[in-house]
């Protein structure tokens, strides 16, 4: 990303992203009743619970002992993650848990830093509702955003192995990663630089990845047929797998759930806020632009992995699902609107929009609606 905005110093920029951290988590501590009731959220909330009966399950293979945890199933990456940090750290899960999201989320800002400006990192804190949100509660979200800017770095400094082993190591986390490995393809397609190795490498790195794949699920499940019944009974509710048609059940769900006001505004913002930048590049050809057209892609590619995943998911869970590829969304707008960039080149408007980002983060962490029955009630 080229560097026409805003950039501060280094030692600034991890003050502002340690500070805007701080402010979330002492927040939502407060919110919540103290540090414990805190720290159980890592183990409670939304996925969480299922991430951390792998952990234990991890723990007992470790121990050579043997639990069943056959009905807490997920994409085993980000559980083999807690327990390494865990086991280095002699920590528990919820510690562990909270020092792996704290260090996704510095390493991932600083690496949109390094590819853009401070400024893009400053919106990616604003606007990143679910990337907070995870990072400060627990969730798959820093580790994938951390995983994929850092690849991103690396591709273009041309650590192109590394590029996709990080890459590699996001998809066991959220399979939506592999469509960043198609971004890839298709960048160097429009570079003329796709040729029989790189696609046998691409090739190569997906059949590794199904591979380990499949090894954690046996390890996990003895069977990986778990998890496909996992996403055939969670992820599409149904055993008819032609109910959720793709992009179909998007909006069939939006128009079906219309009347939840808050929920249906959020999902819009967060759609055309991804959607637009995507429209106004292919209108203005930015696919052609060696400078950008790779962020083009990679946004591209994951938006529609996201808005094609047939399952009503695919609409509740859009905000999460997408919310790696935000940071591109916001680069590639503000490249296109003059008016925004010195709007928020004032450092008041920034600072406002920080705080108030971040208590507003801290309130969703506790819920909206708690908060307003605790305030007036």
């Amino acid at each position: 990303m080229p560097r026409n905005h805003i950039n501060n110093s280094l030692i600034f920029d991890n003050f502002i992203y340690i500070f805007y951290f701080l402010i979330v988590v002492s927040f939502t501590v407060f919110l919540f009743g103290g540090l414990d009731n805190y720290l159980n959220l890592y183990k409670i909330n939304a996925d969480n619970n299922a991430y951390y009966s792998i952990f234990l399950k991890l723990e007992s293979l470790f121990n050579n002992q043997y639990i069943d945890i056959k009905n807490n199933i997920a994409i085993p990456g980000l559980s083999f993650f807690i327990f390494i940090f865990a086991k280095i750290f002699f920590l528990k899960f919820d510690y562990a848990f909270f020092l792996l999201m704290f260090i996704c989320y510095i390493f991932s800002l600083n690496f949109i830093r390094l590819l853009s400006n401070s400024s893009i990192s400053y919106f990616s804190l604003i606007f990143s509702w679910e990337f907070i949100m995870t990072t400060t509660t627990g969730g798959t979200e820093p580790l994938i955003i951390f995983f994929l800017y850092s690849s991103v770095y690396f591709y273009k400094v041309n650590k192109i192995n590394l590029a996709y082993f990080l890459i590699f190591l996001g998809a066991l986390t959220k399979p939506f990663m592999v469509s960043v490995l198609l971004a890839y393809a298709v960048f160097k397609f429009f570079d003329n630089k796709l040729n029989f190795y790189e696609i046998m490498r691409i090739c190569l790195y997906t059949t590794f990845l199904v591979i380990i794949f499949i090894i954690m699920s046996h390890i996990l499940y003895n069977n990986i047929s778990n998890i496909i019944n996992m996403y055939k009974s969670q992820a599409w509710l149904t055993d008819d797998k032609s109910f959720n048609i793709p992009l179909i059940i998007f909006f069939k769900t939006m128009f079906g759930t219309i009347y939840k006001l808050d929920n249906t505004l959020k999902i819009l913002f967060y759609f055309f806020l991804h959607l637009v930048p995507i429209v106004i590049a292919l209108n203005k050809k930015i696919y052609l632009d060696k400078s950008r057209n790779l962020y083009f892609f990679i946004l591209l590619f994951y938006f529609l992995i996201v808005i094609f995943y047939p399952s009503i998911w695919s609409y509740y869970e859009f905000v999460r699902f997408i919310s790696p590829v935000t940071p591109l969304a916001i680069y590639l707008l503000f490249q296109q609107f003059d008016i925004i960039k010195n709007l928020f080149r004032n450092k008041i408007i920034i600072s406002f929009l920080l705080v108030s980002s971040a208590l507003f983060y801290a309130c969703a962490n506790y819920g909206i609606k708690n908060f307003i029955n605790l305030i007036f009630l």
